[in-house]
């Protein structure tokens, strides 16, 4: 499958790759952008090339496509949105993002995102996408429940942060018959 690149108001999406190492090193060091993640803070451009070189070789894998998040003007990467775990046979697949907290409460996650749901329950037919958050992670809870996701399910101490501890995540999913 081709994934296309995609195109909003104020954002575009296109295919993850290493010309975007900078941006994304750059909010990759920022501590309050880890506050829900379960690892630390990139601390070298290194740390930041393996991410993305790992996103990407799951895209070679067939079962996960990644956009990096740009802003129109000025160009800019200011975020990583996906779909992983895809089921090709089923048409379902779990989706992630994450976004520079200098862009938090601005409507970039809420953009990528429709822009996201709504090509993959198109082109693709996408039959079900589903997406996990901790539990305490009320700006994304928002986000979901604003696209009509459904919470269906608690993961009790699914998350483990780098520094040991132990929190729930809330599973969140919509069908393309719910989606509008």
């Amino acid at each position: 499958m081709n994934f296309k690149d995609l195109r909003g108001k104020r954002i575009f999406l296109k295919e993850v790759d290493l010309e975007i190492l900078d941006d994304v090193h750059e909010y990759s060091t920022i501590p309050s952008f880890y506050e829900f993640l379960e690892f630390p803070p990139f601390k070298s451009l290194e740390d930041t090339k393996k991410y993305l070189k790992k996103l990407i070789s799951r895209m070679n894998c067939k079962n996960a496509h990644y956009w990096s998040i740009n802003t129109i003007a000025p160009k800019k990467t200011i975020g990583t949105i996906g779909v992983l775990n895809i089921d090709w046979r089923r048409m379902n697949g779990d989706f992630g993002y994450g976004l520079s907290p200098s862009h938090w409460g601005k409507g970039y996650a809420t953009e990528a995102i429709g822009l996201v749901l709504g090509y993959l329950f198109s082109e693709p037919s996408f039959y079900k996408l589903s997406t996990m958050t901790h539990f305490n992670n009320k700006r994304s809870i928002k986000i979901l429940e604003k696209f009509g996701l459904k919470k269906e399910g608690i993961l009790k101490k699914y998350y483990l942060s780098y520094d040991g501890n132990r929190s729930d995540a809330f599973v969140y999913s919509i069908l393309k018959s719910n989606y509008s």
